[in-house]
């Protein structure tokens, strides 16, 4: 190439480089982008520049591709590689296996990806592709450079395909409101690249014909200019009515990406349902048994949050499968705010995957446990429920694996506000009430409207008339919770919060507040508070002192008896029967004591410190939290003397029994029927040991293969070639030693036309001559001379010494070098390709006579449709097209008598 074409030929790289940073840029937000763009396209650009020049072979290109991607490109992009130095090697082989698993990964963190982890290695991968595809089209042929401005576009449709569906803001320009500035720009001017591109490399001789001829035709100088200029701005117009149109349509439409299809699967999150398991930390064994420790928390957080759980089955509250749970991202930009860097650390009896944790999450959690990176893999956020978790790793590992492990200590940075924020619910999770008649009988008698005052007056009323038990029984372990309140008298209460259990709550509330209504009492708003504190709080209106007065009134419509769990769940269910989207939150408070769930103390949360409240999503789009804990001084009583207290049922309904699962991690006694964390100790490893030998494994067979290939099809031709018929494996064995000075360079393929020996003697070796000799008396001898088996026996030893003896001359570099070069093998390919062309020829020859193609020209031209000359000149043009098809096969079947008999006599 030319000085001139080497400047555009850099000058298409910076292209590459610009677009790849502009169009990436809102999708990392991180200075890492820059350089990996400039430095792969410039040595991909230089590396295909000295294969065009031809100092470097093939082969070499792909080694120097390979190690430079493993020796700068996984540094710069993965920066663990750098940063843990005696661990680099694990994070090369990630940085590795990302170049399949890492899109998928790009696709599951939130905006902007920074440098987590191998993120940038999918950016890395398609400034690679279009670098080298562009270099490769443009080097390729001077007819076709145009056609390498397609390679414009990979790293604007990579930000567009996994970008965020989010758009820059509308803008006004010269008056024009351009929707989506940013996007609308970067697209644009791609495109008019592209177009001038191609217009420049279409018209290139055209325009160098006119300034050759312009010193002849007058006046041509300025019709080369008027066209320059019109076709220019004929470009420039195209390229923004374009965009414009694009802007106006993509600001209409809505905008869809692959991130917005992309979620874990909920399972894990239901794996664990620390509501259906909420008495378990009640028990005897767990009351007082340390879960997990915080520091660091800020002085206004009072809520430490572990799970939420957004849907109702009519059997329990889970995690709803359209929730949608991304992995945060970490790096050096992280343009959310924290107040804090929260501490947390696991003990023994915590078994959860879920991550505790107060306000909002704003990056990921850096655990200080050895090894435990692997855990930091698997981790997610769901923002619209402002909770996170572990994944599993793969399916069918035990719950206790894939939970976090006692000792695991993380930090996590957070802000901390009274209420989260986020847009309204496309579908809010409505309560039918048909299917609840007890509940809605309940709503209609407190004669409230629909208002989220009303809403608090409910959840005053209910807490109120509500009593704190944690147990059926006080048999099995399950009595010391009932020690640790004072003043509280026990009361038997089934567990659960089924649609049954619910309804059992407001029947007797019903119940309680008819009785009450007929011994000529009156329900009314003032009875609504609790005389012992244990009134509605939260970020609400409502709060401490609610419900004063009317203590006596309020005493005697005690009925539900149940503990957090119950009544977090019936208060969901009457925000949802009111049209607000609900959902139970459990967790801890670190100040706050509600009845019988203290907080906890110095930052130690305990089995009984864990709780449920609700929380609920008003008009503004505020999640505000309340909590329904029943109170604890007024125990339900008869409303006449000597009258028996109604049983609670002992069981649910049996179709309750079917979809409730016992409580977690129990055994028959009460006690815990798991072993020792330790027993899974070893199959965790294995696992984990087992996951990292597939990733490598899946990233070095594919190279191994590719590597191997072709020295497998050299061996295997080897092989072919030795058996078969005596006089065959002569003239095999003859190929072969040709095919070898191929691959070795001491042959060329313009020189196979030659004779065998004249080609032994380029060869220069006494084994060449020799196995020229026999292959020539193969050919040319009256009889078949190679019938003795000895003889191509003979001939192989010799070619098998003649190959042992080069190579024992040769270096391993060049031995190496030797073995992948495919000359040989393209010329197998190029031989096959005729002889199918030929048998193809031929068949269809066949079939033409068959058919009468033959007799229908002489008719045609015996009727005068076809003339004699035009029949002559098809006939004489298949003719010569046959004889050039047969000296391109078998140059010797086209030599003169002489030269075929000087050729057989020199033989």
């Amino acid at each position: 190439m030319s000085r001139k074409e080497y400047l555009l030929f850099a000058a298409g790289g910076l292209v590459i480089i610009f677009s790849a940073i502009f169009a990436c840029a809102p999708l990392y937000a991180n200075w890492r982008i820059i350089p990996l763009a400039a430095v792969i396209t410039t040595v991909t650009l230089v590396l295909c520049a000295l294969l065009k020049a031809q100092k470097i072979s093939r082969l070499l290109l792909v080694g120097l591709f390979f190690t430079f991607f493993v020796a700068v490109v996984i540094p710069l992009a993965v920066p663990q590689v750098v940063e843990r130095l005696p661990g680099s090697l694990v994070h090369i082989l990630d940085g590795l296996s990302a170049v399949v698993t890492g899109w998928k990964k790009l696709l599951t963190i939130d905006l902007p990806a920074g440098d987590y982890q191998t993120v940038l290695i999918p950016y890395a991968v398609t400034v690679f592709v279009a670098a080298l595809g562009y270099a490769l089209t443009f080097i390729a042929r001077r007819a076709k450079q145009h056609w390498a401005a397609l390679w414009f576009a990979p790293p604007v449709l990579f930000s567009a395909v996994f970008g965020s569906s989010r758009v820059s803001d509308a803008a006004q320009i010269f008056g024009v409101h351009i929707k989506a500035p940013y996007e609308s720009a970067i697209w644009g001017a791609t495109a008019l690249v592209a177009v001038i591109w191609v217009w420049f490399f279409s018209t290139r001789e055209r325009r160098q014909a006119l300034a050759y001829g312009r010193a002849i035709a007058l006046g041509g100088s300025t019709r080369i200019v008027r066209g320059v200029l019109t076709g220019g701005f004929t470009i420039v117009a195209i390229t923004v009515v374009t965009t414009l149109v694009i802007t106006t349509l993509t600001g209409e439409l809505q905008r869809r990406v692959a991130r917005d299809s992309v979620t874990i699967p909920i399972t894990s999150a239901n794996s664990n349902n620390l509501l259906k398991s909420y008495r378990d930390t009640k028990s005897d064994a767990r009351l007082k048994s340390e879960l997990f420790s915080v520091q660091g928390a800020p002085e206004n957080a009072d809520r430490l949050r572990i799970a939420v759980f957004n849907e109702y089955n009519g059997v329990n509250f889970t995690v709803s499968e359209k929730t949608h749970f991304t992995r945060l991202a970490g790096g050096l930009f992280n343009f959310e705010r924290r107040d804090a860097e929260l501490r947390v650390r696991i003990a023994s009896d915590y078994l959860q995957n879920w991550l505790p944790h107060t306000g909002v999450i704003t990056g990921a959690p850096v655990f200080d446990k050895l090894g435990a990176g692997h855990e930091n893999n698997r981790f997610y956020r769901s923002q619209s429920l402002g909770t996170a978790l572990l994944v599993p790793v793969g399916r069918g590992m035990n719950e206790r694996v894939a939970s976090l492990q006692p000792g695991d200590e993380y930090t996590v940075g957070i802000t901390v506000t009274n209420s989260l924020t986020a847009a309204k619910t496309e579908e809010v999770y409505e309560l039918p009430l048909t299917e609840y008649p007890q509940l809605q009988k309940w709503l209609m008698a407190q004669q409230l409207g629909n208002e989220i005052t009303d809403l608090e007056q409910l959840f005053k009323r209910l807490a109120s008339r509500g009593y704190l038990s944690h147990a059926l029984t006080l048999d099995g372990g399950r009595s010391n919770w009932l020690d640790g309140v004072a003043g509280l008298e026990f009361v038997s209460a089934a567990g659960g919060h089924s649609q049954a259990r619910i309804e059992q709550m407001f029947e007797r509330l019903n119940s309680k507040e008819q009785q009450f209504s007929g011994a000529g009492g009156s329900v009314d708003a003032g009875s609504v508070g609790g005389s012992d504190g244990g009134s509605v709080t939260g970020t609400g209106s409502a709060g401490a002192g609610a419900g004063a007065s009317g203590t006596n009134s309020s005493a005697q419509l005690v009925a539900a008896v149940g503990d957090d769990e119950q009544f977090a769940s019936a208060a969901a269910l009457l925000a949802r029967a009111l049209g607000y989207d609900s959902r139970v939150v459990v967790g801890a408070r670190l100040k706050t004591d509600v009845p019988g769930v203290p907080a906890c103390r110095e930052g130690v949360c305990r089995g009984e410190n864990i709780a449920a409240w609700v929380e609920v999503q008003n008009k503004q789009g505020e999640w505000l939290s309340y909590d329904v804990s029943p109170q604890i001084k007024d125990k339900p009583i008869s409303t006449a003397v000597g009258v028996k207290l109604p049983e609670f049922n002992t069981l649910p309904p049996a179709h309750t029994l079917q979809k409730t699962s016992p409580p977690q991690n129990l055994g028959a006694d009460g006690e815990n029927a798991l072993e020792p964390h330790l027993r899974y100790d070893f199959v965790a490893k294995l696992l984990v040991i087992l996951g990292a030998i597939a990733r490598v494994l899946a990233v070095i067979l594919p190279i191994a293969l590719l590597l191997l290939i072709v020295p497998l099809i050299k061996i295997l031709r080897w092989r072919v070639r030795r058996r078969g018929e005596a006089s065959v494996r002569v003239l095999a064995a003859w190929r072969e030693l040709v095919d070898r000075a191929l691959d070795a360079r001491v042959l060329a393929p313009a020189q196979l036309m030659l004779p065998r020996l004249k080609i032994a003697e380029i060869i220069g070796s006494p084994g060449a001559k020799v196995l020229a000799e026999h292959a020539n008396l193969i050919n040319f001898a009256p009889t078949d001379t190679g019938a003795d088996a000895r003889v191509p026996d003979a001939v192989w030893d010799i070619l098998a010494a003649e190959l042992a003896t080069r190579r024992s001359i040769l270096g391993r570099v060049r031995r190496i070098k030797e073995l992948y070069t495919i000359i040989s093998l393209l010329e197998m390919a190029q031989k096959m390709i005729s002889r199918t062309q030929e048998k193809i020829r031929r068949r269809w020859q066949t079939a033409l006579g068959r058919s009468g193609f033959s007799g229908a020209l002489s008719r045609l031209s015996a009727s005068g449709r076809l003339s004699a000359p035009a029949v002559s000149r098809r006939s004489g043009a298949l003719s010569t097209h046959q004889n050039l098809r047969e000296h391109k096969e078998n140059p010797a079947r086209t030599l003169s008598g002489a030269k075929i008999f000087q050729r057989s006599s020199n033989d």
